[in-house]
């Protein structure tokens, strides 16, 4: 088996990186962010950048605040904000011993990507390290890189797993044949993830060995959460 791990969510809590960057783009223009609390729940609940801008009265800075944004976000100096979540190495070694890791994700940048890994020392998990930059198509993109890499291996995608925190880690999944894992600590709220229809639903990937051999029950939303 073969679990494919999305990075930014799952793996690591990349909100601070966000809020970050959000305030020190409105602080260049004079303007106050919103606190990160509530920038955050609007990221997870999907609400555009230029809406968060026009519930501040900074509209007029959206064009410059987006175009800095894009080349900032993925900068050395903003990634140092990217934290671990605690119980991602103890999970990842227990999974490591009995399985293939495999970490599929979109960076612009994939220098910056692999010195990120090393600086949190995270590489030493994945058998493969997949990345390529974002085109709009993030979904069929990691559909893509796991095809790929299955294709390279020799390999089924019979029973093996993508696990991520978005609508495009779970599509990405099922259209390679995947069993699908969407996790709730990342960038999605629980209504947006939920209505992916991941085949499992869970917090963080702390539940992620349980559901690995599990049974399941199908509840009325038409996922399955672990028992």
């Amino acid at each position: 088996m073969t679990i494919f791990f999305d990075l930014d969510g799952p793996l690591l809590d990349v909100s601070p990186r966000y809020v970050a960057l959000h305030h020190h783009l409105l602080r260049e223009v004079g303007v106050g962010g919103m606190p990160g609390g509530p920038y955050w729940g609007r990221k997870r609940a999907r609400v555009p950048e230029e809406r968060i801008l026009e519930e501040l009265g900074a509209s007029a800075h959206a064009v410059d605040y987006l175009r800095r944004r894009l080349e900032l976000i993925e900068t050395p100096d903003y990634l140092a904000y990217d934290r671990c979540w605690p119980w991602v190495e103890g999970i990842l070694s227990g999974l490591a011993d009995q399985y293939d890791l495999v970490l599929v994700t979109v960076r612009s940048q994939r220098p910056a990507l692999l010195e990120e890994l090393e600086r949190l020392d995270l590489a030493r998990f994945f058998r493969e390290i997949l990345s390529v930059p974002s085109d709009h198509h993030v979904d069929r993109q990691k559909a893509g890189l796991i095809r790929d890499f299955l294709g390279r291996h020799r390999r089924s995608p019979q029973g093996s797993w993508m696990v991520g925190d978005t609508e495009a880690d779970i599509d990405a999944g099922r259209l390679v044949g995947l069993h699908t894992a969407g996790v709730l600590c990342g960038i999605r709220d629980r209504q947006h993830l939920a209505a992916a229809r991941p085949d499992v639903l869970l917090d963080d990937i702390r539940a992620l060995p349980q559901a690995l051999g599990a049974s399941l029950r199908p509840v009325a939303s038409g996922f399955s959460v672990v028992e």
